[in-house]
């Protein structure tokens, strides 16, 4: 290749690349901040319906937007995606068979979106070597962002609040749900971003 054709082709790589950065920064902030806090007070379930509802938009702009991208990866005979897609296939034949189809037609929305985001999860940090050094950032700001509004919930309704019992009778300490529906799930959820961090910064090299 003569020196003017590789200055015509390098402005192209360094085009490429910024747009999967930029690809990746979109991810994890979707993945990791942006969808874990989205909800709907009006809804029936606050977090359940109002999140799949965002997930099933992002899977579809994200999807247009990326999957166009990557030529030269294929996952999908990857182990762990053939895996993924039996669980797919026993979930729809469970839900066949099953007499609430209307749940069933719900889960398998869900299992696919679920199984949509592996997939682009998987072929954006493929393209992406720095994915392991922006991660651990993400996941930090997750982690504060839940533990914030946790702290704030609970110092507003149980320390500072002068209720001790919520309008359906219980303890006012249900009223701290943090970014979930329920403060057992919420509680549960600082402990597995707590881990989840650990593994992530102490083992990331083994993930991918």
């Amino acid at each position: 290749m003569s020196k003017k054709n590789k200055a015509a082709a390098k402005p192209e790589v360094i085009k490429d690349q910024d747009s999967l950065n930029f690809s990746l920064y979109i991810f994890l902030f979707f993945t990791t901040i942006l969808l874990p806090v989205f909800h709907l007070n009006k809804a029936f379930d606050i977090t359940l319906m109002p999140r799949t509802m965002l997930l099933g938009v992002f899977v579809f702009l994200f999807g247009l937007y990326f999957v166009g991208q990557i030529k030269e990866f294929s996952p999908w005979r990857h182990p762990a995606v053939i895996l993924i897609f039996i669980y797919l296939g026993a979930s729809i034949t469970s839900n066949i068979l099953s007499d609430a189809y209307r749940e069933g037609l719900f889960d398998i929305a869900k299992t696919s979106m679920f199984i949509s985001m592996v997939l682009m999860g998987t072929m954006v940090f493929y393209k992406n070597e720095n994915w392991s050094k922006v991660m651990p950032a993400f996941v930090a700001m997750a982690a504060i962002v839940a533990v914030s509004i946790g702290a704030q919930q609970y110092i507003t309704h149980v320390i500072m609040g002068t209720k001790q019992y919520t309008k359906e009778g219980l303890p006012i300490v249900y009223k701290v749900v943090g970014i979930m529906s329920h403060k057992n799930v919420s509680f549960s959820s600082y402990v597995l971003l707590s881990t989840s961090g650990i593994a992530i910064i102490k083992g990331m090299k083994f993930i991918l």
